[in-house]
């Protein structure tokens, strides 16, 4: 609408907010655990990154297999709960059992007896996930992580049925890129001139992310926060008006 009136677009490229999700179906919620070092795999059944990075990030790896379908999958077996007590504090939602079971009821979280089984449930390559946990159960023996650098403390045994695999979904939210304003909140045109009685704040507004690849999650709040104290200002700004 802004543009309409002859406001400027920051310039590209712009920074995306991007969320992880088990299950494009609404109603059945999320998994838990999304921020958790488990296993991660691709469709193809092999191992692309080292997990302990946020799991906003996971989903910049999550395309660049050959027959990638934009998941990854969390591999786990039935010591997950043991996990979380040697894994590091996580900025996630705590995992309790009651979660877990209502994830496997929603099919959110997948379970087989078997890799091969739970590799078909899931429509993962079988061979190739038989080999890529059987290479991490030896990179846990080792206690050090050849292939991606993770630390030690984040490695978990893949070897106790039932084994479990909780599908993620990375999706763009909302791509931030606002209109340029100035430090009053001014929405500016293509000349940078000020187009009166307009103004813009929060993720209306532009240049606050500098086109950084990601919104930075571990900020709890910002996005929020922003647009609360720049539309407060922006509220003192019209009223002070004598437009």
């Amino acid at each position: 609408m802004g543009m309409w009136v002859g406001a400027d677009l920051e310039d590209a490229p712009h920074t995306k907010m991007a969320h992880v999700h088990s299950s494009l179906d609404i109603g059945k919620g999320d998994a838990p655990g999304r921020g958790q070092p488990w296993l991660s795999v691709r469709n193809d059944g092999l191992r692309f990154t080292n997990e302990d990075i946020p799991f906003y990030l996971m989903g910049n790896q999550t395309t660049k297999g050959a027959k990638a379908d934009g998941y990854y999958y969390n591999i786990l077996d039935a010591d997950w709960e043991s996990n979380l007590k040697q894994f590091p504090p996580r900025v996630t939602s705590p995992i309790n059992p009651e979660l877990f079971a209502q994830a496997l009821k929603l099919g959110t979280i997948i379970k087989a007896d078997t890799i091969e089984e739970l590799a078909r449930l899931s429509g993962i390559d079988s061979s190739n996930l038989i080999l890529t946990v059987k290479r991490y159960n030896e990179l846990f023996e080792k206690g050090e992580d050849e292939d991606f650098g993770k630390i030690a403390i984040d490695l978990s045994p893949i070897k106790k049925p039932p084994f479990y695999c909780i599908p993620r979904l990375p999706c763009v939210s909302t791509i931030l890129g606002g209109l340029n304003i100035n430090t009053d909140m001014q929405v500016l045109d293509e000349k940078e001139d000020v187009i009166e009685g307009l103004y813009a704040a929060g993720n209306v507004s532009g240049g606050f992310f500098g086109g950084a690849n990601d919104y930075p999650f571990p900020i709890i709040g910002i996005s929020v926060g922003r647009a609360i104290t720049f539309g407060r200002l922006a509220g003192q700004y019209v009223a002070n008006s004598k437009v």
